[in-house]
């Protein structure tokens, strides 16, 4: 074998040594947790549809807060779709449906995990998603990936976010755990305040779950998926 075909034999082992050794350095995984689908029965205080078209529609301001801890044990503690935003929702058969609702990005490596608490709630008054957001630092504290969910599902989270002079209704709370196991992305869950799992769903699947809100007398339904 001539000097020069073996020298190219080896830079190419090089190389691909080199680019194997780049990608096992970053195998993190893009994930994003979204509500694909959050279907309104009853509003808040039971509002149901008009009987009649002609009627004026009431309509709920859904937001959602965040409060837990990332991969790296910081403290995530956010609201959705953005801090002091929206998503508006009457009363209307045809308006009482919103779909792909983002609710947190980001990357997780094998063996990592993030955890979230994650209360619906729907704006009222004077009450603003700002002073939600601020007040659920004192969940956010709470939170440790150390700690069961069945654990993290018995913080009051309606109280505390209740403050002293909250108006803000309380829709529901869901403990979410996403961890990355043998390569797989993995969704857990459990039950908080005025949440059960929505009949006709699995309870187990791994990157998906539904449920039934009930707080403030209203009637959501919410579904969570993975996706990466």
């Amino acid at each position: 074998m001539s000097r020069k075909i073996l020298s190219a034999i080896v830079a190419s082992f090089v190389c691909l040594a080199s680019a194997a050794w780049a990608d096992s350095g970053d195998d993190a995984v893009e994930i994003t947790l979204k509500v694909p689908l959050l279907v309104c029965h009853e509003l808040s205080g039971g509002v149901r549809p008009p009987t009649k078209e002609k009627e004026e529609p009431e309509h709920d301001l859904i937001f959602f807060v965040l409060s837990g801890r990332g991969a790296d044990g910081s403290s995530i503690n956010q609201a959705a779709p953005e801090t002091g935003g929206h998503l508006k929702i009457d009363n209307r058969r045809q308006s009482m449906i919103l779909k792909n609702i983002d609710l947190w990005k980001g990357k997780l490596r094998e063996g990592e995990a993030v955890t979230l608490v994650i209360s619906v709630r729907e704006q009222d008054k004077n009450d603003t998603v700002d002073k939600d957001v601020e007040e659920a630092t004192r969940i956010a504290k709470q939170v440790d990936h150390s700690r069961s969910l069945a654990e993290l599902a018995r913080i009051h989270v309606s109280e505390i976010l209740k403050g002293d002079n909250g108006e803000n209704d309380h829709i529901g709370t869901i403990v979410v755990r996403i961890k990355v196991e043998k390569g797989d992305v993995v969704l857990q869950t459990e039950l908080g305040d005025h949440a059960r799992y929505l009949k006709g769903y699995p309870a187990n699947h791994p990157t998906e779950r539904s449920f039934n809100l009930t707080g403030d007398h209203s009637n959501y339904d919410l579904h969570l998926r993975l996706e990466d």
